[in-house]
């Protein structure tokens, strides 16, 4: 993965942890708003795993 996706899958990672437990609202709304590209990049980590021949 390209350093830009590594960047990506640990805010990604960090994101989850703070939605945990939260209740700001300004905050939901944040990651709701970077959950497009979250996709996108797991999209990517299951295009590689299927062209490895990882099993799914």
């Amino acid at each position: 993965m390209g350093r830009v996706l590594e960047r990506l899958a640990l805010t990604m990672a960090d994101d989850r942890n703070l939605t945990v437990h939260t209740y700001n609202e300004a905050l939901a709304q944040a990651i709701f708003a970077r959950l497009g590209g979250y996709a996108q990049l797991m999209g990517k980590v299951l295009g590689r795993m299927s062209d490895e021949g990882h099993p799914l």
